[in-house]
């Protein structure tokens, strides 16, 4: 009686969740942010499973977990789910502090969103955000620079084609 129980609510349970794969790439400890869920600390080189509902619509950030200030221009995934369809992008508008990728997993018709440059490095010195040891630990929105290293990020809200849409079970999300 129990396993058949559990295999309904196994079924159940699967067809109006998603789980993702959020994978660290970075050398340090970063809190993970995800519209809806609380932080969640990802440790270096590691991955935690997150479950989302299936019509899930929001964005995924981090920063390191050592950050003097969490109120800086972050990097974001932006994912909205739907059984219609999902739709995804790598999102630059608010600023950059660390590199991302969003693949979708056994997706038809997908491609990955990206942005796994080192836009730190090339940030206007006017754009940038120095901690209180004189490092430069973000980059608030720079749409020339973003735009030529980061071709296929979303950069303004006019980057509609940017915004990539598939059908997929599941997606893998690297930051770092």
């Amino acid at each position: 009686m129990f396993s058949k129980i559990f295999v309904v609510t196994l079924l159940f349970g699967a067809a109006y969740s998603r789980v993702l794969q959020v994978q660290n790439i970075a050398s340090v400890p970063l809190v993970v942010s995800i519209t809806g869920q609380d932080d969640v600390t990802v440790l270096p080189k590691t991955m935690v499973l997150v479950t989302v509902e299936e019509d899930f619509s929001g964005t995924i950030s981090a920063i390191p977990s050592n950050a003097e200030n969490a109120d800086i221009p972050t990097t974001k995934v932006q994912l909205t789910l739907s059984p219609a369809g999902d739709s995804y992008a790598v999102s630059l508008i608010d600023g950059f502090n660390l590199k991302a990728k969003i693949v979708p997993i056994q997706g038809i018709n997908c491609s990955a969103a990206v942005c796994f440059a080192d836009l730190i490095s090339k940030c206007p010195l006017e754009n940038r955000v120095i901690n209180s040891f004189n490092v430069t630990v973000a980059c608030s929105n720079s749409p020339l620079v973003f735009r030529t290293i980061c071709p296929r990020a979303v950069v303004s809200s006019e980057d509609v084609t940017k915004v990539l849409r598939c059908q997929a079970i599941s997606y893998n999300i690297f930051l770092g």
